[in-house]
């Protein structure tokens, strides 16, 4: 699933379902988020340089086969962070 923020492409949360094991968040310290459904997950929000503009890598890994991830524009992540904690914490595993 692909959300994305003001009609722009380019600010794209993404929603996805592995085959395998998601490891790149092992990269970056983590912390616990409390999502829908009992579920628990690893979040990372690290700022990041990219072109030159001030951008924040920010995910959430959730029982090794599904994660939320988004890289924006550091200003679009502020602007909009309460709705993206909403997105985040809405998120449940349907069983």
């Amino acid at each position: 699933m692909e959300i994305y923020m003001a009609d722009d492409k380019e600010n794209l949360i993404e929603v996805v379902h592995m085959h395998g094991k998601v490891t790149w968040h092992e990269a970056y310290d983590t912390s616990v988020i409390q999502l829908g459904d009992d579920l628990k997950g690893l979040l990372v929000e690290e700022k990041i340089e990219k072109a030159g503009e001030s951008y924040m890598l920010v995910g959430v890994v959730i029982r090794d086969f599904y994660y939320i991830y988004m890289e924006l524009p550091e200003d679009v992540y502020r602007d909009n962070k309460s709705e993206i904690d909403d997105v985040i914490r809405s998120f449940e595993i349907l069983r």
